[in-house]
């Protein structure tokens, strides 16, 4: 093991990171006056392996609450967005709404939605 590079090990003696941790846990466990470091170590290190995950599945809940996924009713272009929010299409810009869990165009009053139809000259 080449131990020049690991910053955890000094070959100088008990410089070293792991030299110095371990003089540090030895005397908090022997309670040589640092009790209430021991305390704030291991709670230290809890909350280090705790909170991450908890942070991880938190965020998650969050976005499936919050977030809505569905397509474009314009361009089909499939999309992400906040509940409670006005938003547009990324790729079409057309302004929409969230309405039964499902993206719908937003429209004045009194629009009429038409689809075209191509139609084919008959007198060929």
């Amino acid at each position: 093991m080449d131990y020049r590079y690991n910053p955890l090990f000094f070959p100088g003696g008990c410089l070293s990171l792991g030299c110095l941790l371990s003089c540090f846990l030895l005397l908090s466990l022997m309670g040589g006056g640092f009790p209430w470091l021991l305390g704030f170590s291991l709670l230290f290190f809890l909350l280090l392996l705790i909170l991450p995950p908890l942070l991880f599945f938190t965020l998650r809940w969050w976005l499936n609450r919050n977030v809505l996924e569905g397509d474009c009713p314009s361009c089909k272009y499939h999309f992400f967005a906040f509940k409670n929010s006005a938003f547009s299409c990324p790729n079409c810009g057309e302004s929409l709404l969230l309405k039964d869990g499902a993206f719908v165009r937003q429209t004045p009053p009194g629009t009429v939605e038409v689809e075209a139809v191509e139609v084919e000259d008959s007198s060929n």
